[in-house]
């Protein structure tokens, strides 16, 4: 996990999303939106807006096949 989230001021629930996606993978591999969802524990709703605000920011890319994390020189 790289603290730099931290300095994005994001709401808990993309910064909750964002610690699971690092500690399933690291910068450049990809994981599914099944396997976040196993692991995450908030309001269900939510999970959709915390992913897109991820790509918004671009932390996370999102790809056919799942979510790639992003190096962070890349974030916004």
């Amino acid at each position: 996990m790289n603290p730099r989230i931290f300095e994005l001021k994001l709401d808990v629930v993309p910064t909750s999303v964002y610690i699971i996606v690092a500690n399933l993978i690291s910068p450049g591999q990809v994981t599914t939106l099944d396997r976040i969802k196993t692991l995450y524990n908030g309001p269900p709703e939510a999970l959709p807006g915390a992913l897109t605000e991820l790509v918004r920011r671009g932390v996370l890319k999102e790809l056919p096949e799942g979510y790639e994390l992003v190096p962070d020189e890349d974030w916004t």
